[in-house]
């Protein structure tokens, strides 16, 4: 598979929430043209990067989309925020100190404004296909931006925690000790007018970028030939012989 006579680099993941996104969550300010945002579920374009849609998309346990009948395409859990502040005061100075560029301590220092009580968590914006995009970690003593796809699946991620997904047992462990994905929102829970704690909806199983496999093995089942499949994920590209 090639793009302008070079070869193309194929990215591909397990599952997707109903849309892909582009490869901007990964460099920030530069697309790959056969990597597009692609809407897999079969209804008319949602603006995926609007939150309030992305949100009521992402609670939806039975929303459209060719991957619908699969396990991880939609999964919730649920973290007390006392469980969160553990999470973030064990991982945040270490994903600081090997990926820095996607950890902005604002007001204070980040290990003062960590060892503060945190009080909310809020998604600040979502790329193409309703990837979020950035989490503000608001606590007394000011504020942590974090960014980067994986950095915060790393983040919000538990040992052994168990999703509620579509599974014929209902609940599944994650894969690994990273969030499904980053196709995800965040809805508050209350008791007694206190915010306590957040349930995390997502859709998907992967990065999200690039061929989803399930939707592939869904389009196999339709009819859709190898060259149609990879050209439906891969846009603009041409299969070529290349001599080594």
């Amino acid at each position: 598979m090639t793009r302008d006579g070079a070869p193309i680099v194929p990215y591909y993941f397990s599952t997707s929430c109903g849309y892909t996104s582009d490869n901007l969550a990964w460099s920030g300010n530069q697309t790959l043209p056969y990597l597009k945002s692609l809407n897999l579920t079969g209804e008319p374009d949602r603006d995926m990067t609007d939150e309030a849609t992305v949100s009521a998309f992402l609670q939806d346990q039975n929303a459209a989309g060719l991957e619908s009948n699969m396990a991880w395409y939609r999964w919730r859990c649920e973290i007390p925020l006392d469980v969160m502040q553990e999470l973030f005061l064990k991982r945040l100075p270490a994903l600081s100190a090997s990926q820095s560029e996607c950890i902005k301590a604002e007001g204070e220092s980040l290990e003062k404004i960590i060892s503060s009580t945190l009080t909310s968590v809020q998604v600040t914006g979502r790329f193409a296909g309703g990837m979020a995009s950035g989490l503000k970690l608001k606590y007394e003593k000011g504020s942590v931006l974090v960014t980067g796809e994986l950095v915060m699946r790393k983040l919000l991620s538990e040992p052994n925690r168990t999703y509620q997904n579509k599974s014929e047992e209902t609940v599944s462990l994650s894969e690994g000790n990273y969030l499904p994905s980053a196709f995800f929102c965040l809805i508050p829970v209350t008791k007694q007018d206190t915010m306590t704690g957040y349930v995390i909806c997502g859709g998907g199983n992967g990065h999200g970028i690039g061929l989803s496999q399930n939707c592939a093995y869904q389009l196999l089942e339709q009819g859709k030939t190898w060259q149609e499949i990879l050209l439906f994920f891969y846009q603009g590209i041409a299969f070529d012989t290349i001599t080594w």
